[in-house]
């Protein structure tokens, strides 16, 4: 399902784009590649969670995106200090799942 949202997501935005005004810019629901973040920071809690569990996380996961994309919400374009922040972050989420395949 998420896979179809995905595919329905870009195709309206390669219709309508990225939304400017005066003082920001902004997308209309969850940009594709916000999701990821998302979906990332999911897997965090396989370390803790029986796959049972992860199953029902991820499913839940993947509903809640798949709506946030189709939504009709303004999402700020990220811009700054805020590409810095997600980088940090993807290095401590690879540094954690390192952590928790050879240790876990």
């Amino acid at each position: 399902m998420l896979l179809l949202i995905n595919a329905l997501r870009l195709s309206y935005f390669n219709s309508t784009g990225l939304i400017s005004n005066e003082k920001e810019e902004y997308f209309t629901g969850l940009p594709v590649t916000y999701a990821a973040l998302f979906i990332t920071l999911a897997f965090t809690a396989s370390v803790f969670v029986s796959h049972f569990v992860m199953k029902l996380i991820l499913d839940g996961v993947y509903f809640l995106l798949a709506v946030a994309m189709i939504a009709n919400f303004k999402m700020i374009k990220i811009t700054g200090i805020w590409y810095g922040i997600f980088a940090v972050g993807a290095i401590a989420l690879t540094g954690f799942y390192g952590w928790a395949m050879i240790w876990g």
